[in-house]
């Protein structure tokens, strides 16, 4: 089975990408989605998540409010890291158990939506890597149509991240999305064919 990193900065279209590819039939797991999930209420995260940050980041649900959140790590490295520290150990326990059981199932290839992939040093782990490259012109007007975020949110957020030139030069294919969903599909379905 080839297990194949999908990767992008914020904000580049890896969801669209990601939503293609599981339309061609191949699983993708994606770890934002599990990190929800890890830190939803009652779970052992979610709980160490209150007890370093607080319950000032929690709605009125009790759920954790990730805006809320994400405004307070983005802001200061520590506060990231003890958050990280948190989260991912969970998420990889989980993914670990979703790339076995595809793997038992006889899944050809699977892809893993990781937007921090050489942030946190996971390239090694990979058969192939997949970079959703945009220009920072797109990524910044499709953050503040998507999240309503101001500049100084969004300059926060690609900082925290590895330039996309970089991640580009790193992977074995560059998907590149700057026209429309059509194009996308086209060099997917190239890049498939190739698999």
């Amino acid at each position: 089975m080839l297990w194949i990193g999908l990767t992008g900065s914020i904000g580049s279209g890896k969801t669209t990408v990601a939503r293609l590819i599981l339309s061609l039939g191949f699983p993708v797991i994606d770890a934002d989605q599990i990190s929800h999930e890890v830190i939803s209420k009652g779970t052992s995260a979610y709980l160490k998540v209150i007890q370093n940050f607080g319950p000032g980041v929690l709605n009125l649900d009790g759920d954790i409010d990730r805006k809320k959140l994400g405004q307070l790590v983005f802001q200061n490295k520590n506060s990231l890291f003890i958050l990280e520290s948190i989260i991912h150990p969970e998420v990889q326990l989980k993914v670990k158990s979703l790339k076995e059981m595809y793997e038992a199932q006889g899944a050809k290839a699977v892809f893993y939506d990781v937007p921090l992939l050489f942030e946190k040093k996971l390239e090694n782990q990979f058969d192939q890597i997949w970079c959703v490259y945009t220009t920072k012109e797109k990524q910044i007007e499709r953050l503040k149509l998507r999240n309503n975020w101001n500049i100084e949110e969004i300059e926060n957020r690609i900082q925290n991240q590895i330039s996309m030139e970089e991640k580009a030069k790193r992977s074995t294919h560059v998907i590149l999305n700057n026209k429309t969903i059509e194009d996308l599909d086209i060099q997917v379905k190239k890049i498939i064919e190739k698999l």
